[in-house]
Protein backbone atom coordinates (compact mmCIF):
# COMPACT_ATOMS: atom_id res chain seq x y z
CA UNK A 1 0.00 0.00 0.00
CA UNK A 2 1.68 3.46 -1.21
CA UNK A 3 0.09 6.62 0.85
CA UNK A 4 0.62 10.14 -0.50
CA UNK A 5 1.51 12.82 1.63
CA UNK A 6 3.92 13.85 4.35
CA UNK A 7 4.48 11.87 7.34
CA UNK A 8 4.05 13.06 10.71
CA UNK A 9 8.17 14.03 11.06
CA UNK A 10 8.43 15.81 8.32
CA UNK A 11 5.53 18.05 9.03
CA UNK A 12 6.71 19.09 12.83
CA UNK A 13 10.62 19.37 10.90
CA UNK A 14 8.86 21.97 8.88
CA UNK A 15 6.99 23.72 11.45
CA UNK A 16 10.38 23.81 13.72
CA UNK A 17 12.11 25.78 10.71
CA UNK A 18 9.09 27.60 10.06
CA UNK A 19 9.08 29.16 13.54
CA UNK A 20 12.81 29.73 14.04
CA UNK A 21 12.36 31.72 10.81
CA UNK A 22 9.54 33.60 12.53
CA UNK A 23 11.52 34.38 15.75
CA UNK A 24 15.29 35.74 14.08
CA UNK A 25 12.66 37.97 11.40
CA UNK A 26 10.01 39.52 14.31
CA UNK A 27 14.04 40.17 16.59
CA UNK A 28 15.30 41.92 13.43
CA UNK A 29 11.66 44.03 13.11
CA UNK A 30 11.99 44.63 16.63
CA UNK A 31 15.57 45.86 16.63
CA UNK A 32 14.82 47.85 13.21
CA UNK A 33 11.63 49.39 15.04
CA UNK A 34 13.58 50.43 17.97
CA UNK A 35 16.41 52.21 15.67
CA UNK A 36 14.06 54.00 13.86
CA UNK A 37 12.15 55.33 16.75
CA UNK A 38 15.36 56.56 18.44
CA UNK A 39 16.79 58.02 14.95
CA UNK A 40 13.31 60.08 15.13
CA UNK A 41 13.73 61.18 18.87
CA UNK A 42 17.77 62.24 17.71
CA UNK A 43 16.24 64.22 14.38
CA UNK A 44 13.04 66.04 16.45
CA UNK A 45 15.45 67.25 19.06
CA UNK A 46 18.03 68.98 16.47
CA UNK A 47 14.95 70.89 15.10
CA UNK A 48 13.40 71.42 18.53
CA UNK A 49 17.22 72.65 19.21
CA UNK A 50 17.43 74.67 15.92
CA UNK A 51 14.08 76.72 16.11
CA UNK A 52 14.81 77.88 19.73
CA UNK A 53 17.87 78.85 18.45
CA UNK A 54 16.24 80.69 15.67
CA UNK A 55 13.86 82.50 17.50
CA UNK A 56 16.68 84.13 19.56
CA UNK A 57 18.93 84.93 15.95
CA UNK A 58 15.69 86.00 14.10
CA UNK A 59 13.59 87.68 16.94
CA UNK A 60 14.19 91.03 18.86
CA UNK A 61 15.20 90.04 22.13
CA UNK A 62 15.45 91.96 25.35
CA UNK A 63 18.60 92.45 27.03
CA UNK A 64 16.57 91.85 30.47
CA UNK A 65 15.28 88.30 28.87
CA UNK A 66 15.66 85.63 31.38
CA UNK A 67 16.76 82.13 30.73
CA UNK A 68 13.85 79.35 30.67
CA UNK A 69 11.32 81.21 29.97
CA UNK A 70 8.45 79.33 27.57
CA UNK A 71 9.10 79.96 24.30
CA UNK A 72 6.46 78.13 22.59
CA UNK A 73 2.82 77.00 23.45
CA UNK A 74 2.00 74.43 25.94
CA UNK A 75 1.72 71.06 24.71
CA UNK A 76 4.48 72.20 21.82
CA UNK A 77 6.76 68.93 21.28
CA UNK A 78 10.00 71.35 22.08
CA UNK A 79 9.19 71.53 25.56
CA UNK A 80 12.21 70.10 26.97
CA UNK A 81 14.39 71.97 25.12
CA UNK A 82 16.42 74.46 27.90
CA UNK A 83 18.00 77.76 26.54
CA UNK A 84 20.32 80.05 29.18
CA UNK A 85 20.88 83.87 28.37
CA UNK A 86 24.03 85.28 29.61
CA UNK A 87 24.79 89.08 28.88
CA UNK A 88 28.33 89.82 27.59
CA UNK A 89 29.41 92.77 29.25
CA UNK A 90 30.86 95.55 26.49
CA UNK A 91 29.88 98.15 24.33
CA UNK A 92 27.83 96.40 22.52
CA UNK A 93 24.38 94.79 23.47
CA UNK A 94 25.28 91.11 23.56
CA UNK A 95 23.86 87.52 24.75
CA UNK A 96 25.15 84.55 24.47
CA UNK A 97 22.82 81.82 24.20
CA UNK A 98 22.74 78.19 25.09
CA UNK A 99 20.60 76.16 23.82
CA UNK A 100 19.95 71.79 24.86
CA UNK A 101 17.92 69.88 24.11
CA UNK A 102 17.51 66.28 25.16
CA UNK A 103 18.39 62.75 23.53
CA UNK A 104 20.38 59.96 23.43
CA UNK A 105 23.32 62.41 22.68
CA UNK A 106 22.20 65.91 23.80
CA UNK A 107 22.32 68.55 21.49
CA UNK A 108 23.99 71.59 22.37
CA UNK A 109 24.00 75.34 20.19
CA UNK A 110 25.79 78.14 21.65
CA UNK A 111 25.88 81.55 19.60
CA UNK A 112 26.00 85.28 20.16
CA UNK A 113 23.27 87.25 19.33
CA UNK A 114 22.46 90.96 19.74
CA UNK A 115 19.74 92.08 22.25
CA UNK A 116 18.11 95.41 22.20
CA UNK A 117 18.35 97.53 25.71
CA UNK A 118 14.90 98.66 24.95
CA UNK A 119 12.48 97.34 22.97
CA UNK A 120 9.94 99.68 23.82
CA UNK A 121 11.40 102.37 22.20
CA UNK A 122 11.23 100.68 18.94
Amino acid sequence: MKYSGFTLMEVLVALAVLGGGSAVFLRFADGFLQLRDAERREARAFLCATRTMEYFVHGAVSCQSRSGEKLFPEGDTCGATTYSLTQVPGLAPLLLVDVISPAIHPIKFRRLVQCEKNPALR
